[in-house]
């Protein structure tokens, strides 16, 4: 009797001590408040959006350059894209990369450095560094190594395309990595791909779980364009474009119920497409990415009408297109355009807005982007034909919904691939 008294008495206690350990269990890591960080400190508070920049170093290198040095007042992070990675969970530096007179020009002048790591679109490289913990921890030491001894204020990453059923430990690498730049008291930021609902199961958008990454991140930059790519658009075929206002606001109004403003940050395209027909019966378009300068070019060349594309059946639009030579449609952005977006990004009470990216940028943007500098830009009146392709305006907008159905449409799926997607044909 005594002895299955001891038992029970033993049972008892392993039983207690087991619950009272899991109620005890640490909560998972959240980032520090914004005060915490003294490399935010170092800049003024400003009533308007941060104005962010991802700043080329293998393409338009040059350009970017000569714009980061002509608006160092009005620029407020610069995220270069230096570094790429590998399924072994090091870092490959890209052409240009690093460049330690950048980063002290860059803190003279107040700008906080962001490098960004890209996985180039791959899948597999991070699905294997996020499903091995020796791999992952060494990915983290990787990155955190190469801040603090770059002297950069933080990382960018931009791991596009992921798997979905990574969704919770693509998570969970970004709460470890978080932990480990605090100590350093530096920043993460976290590029994420725009959507309208949460879409789980799907690769790519599915894989960004826009309020968890919020939970460790201090900047969750979405990219808020790439609606048409260089061989399609959502639900149709090309020219359409770049970012219509209607789906910003879309994404969000959706964004806004997950991530804090204080860390929501707004995509704005400065780039453009010229589409032409091409003899391919699946794909009766080719494309490719232009930068401002090349649509000036193309401007002085050919003298088009160039129109304001001021809304279609779905809602705003408000971009800039025009036609030349031989069936060729370009849209793309400018003052204009990217002055509407900025208005939208202080509608939705963004901390900041990143522009995709330095280098292809109109100078007139500066007139009123910036943190000394500030006007309302005012957008153009519509032209009278506004929509460059019936095609564009007349399909019906597919929507996500948290559940979609098991096979959605592969139509959908390019458009995920943000921000890069033009890059990969240029």
């Amino acid at each position: 009797m005594h002895r299955f008294l001891l038992i029970c008495f033993i049972l008892v206690g392993v039983i207690w001590s087991g619950l009272e350990t899991q109620e005890s269990a640490a909560p998972p890591p959240q980032r520090a408040p914004d005060s915490a960080s003294p490399a935010r400190a170092r800049q003024p508070a400003q009533p308007f959006p941060r104005v962010i920049a991802w700043m080329p170093s293998s393409w338009d290198a040059d350009a970017a350059l000569r714009s980061f040095q002509a608006h160092p007042s009005q620029i407020d992070e610069i995220s270069p894209f230096w570094y790429g990675m590998t399924a072994s969970g090091a870092l490959a530096p890209r052409t240009g990369a690093p460049n330690a007179d950048l980063v002290a020009a860059a803190h003279e002048a107040g700008i906080l450095v962001l490098p960004t790591i890209s996985n180039s679109f791959d899948p597999a490289r991070v699905h294997t560094v996020l499903n091995n913990d020796t791999i992952r921890s060494q990915h983290v030491q990787a990155i955190v190594f190469e801040v603090i001894s770059q002297n950069y204020d933080g990382i960018d990453i931009d791991y596009e395309n992921l798997l979905a059923s990574d969704r919770e430990l693509f998570s969970q690498f970004l709460a470890e990595l978080a932990v480990a730049l605090q100590q350093y008291n530096r920043l993460l930021s976290v590029a994420v791909q725009a959507k309208t609902g949460d879409a789980f199961d799907w690769d790519g958008v599915g894989a960004h779980d826009y309020a968890a990454i919020a939970g460790v991140a201090d900047e969750v930059r979405i990219m808020t364009y790439g609606w048409c790519w260089r061989t399609g658009c959502v639900g149709s075929s090309p020219p359409g474009p770049i970012a219509p206002v209607f789906w910003i606001r879309d994404v969000m109004s959706y964004a806004r119920g997950r991530i804090p403003p204080s860390r929501l940050i707004m995509g704005i395209p400065l780039y453009g497409y010229d589409w032409w027909p091409v003899d391919d019966p699946d794909s009766p378009l080719n494309g490719r990415a232009l930068n401002w300068q090349q649509v000036q070019d193309l401007r002085q060349q050919y003298e088009p009408q160039v129109q304001w594309w001021e809304s279609e059946a779905r809602g705003a639009v408000q971009e800039h297109w025009f036609r030349y030579g031989n069936g060729h449609q370009v849209v793309y952005a400018d003052r204009d355009s990217v002055g509407v977006r900025w208005q939208v990004a202080q509608e939705y009470q963004a901390a900041g807005v990143a522009l995709w990216y330095l280098g292809s940028d109109d100078p007139a943007i500066w007139d009123f982007l910036g943190r000394r500098s500030f006007s309302t830009p005012t957008p153009p009146p519509p032209s009278p034909t506004p929509e460059p392709s019936p095609t564009a305006t007349t399909t019906p907008t597919p929507t996500l919904s948290p559940k979609p159905s098991p096979s959605p449409s592969p139509t959908l799926f390019p458009t995920l691939y943000l921000p890069l997607t033009m890059l990969k044909y240029r």
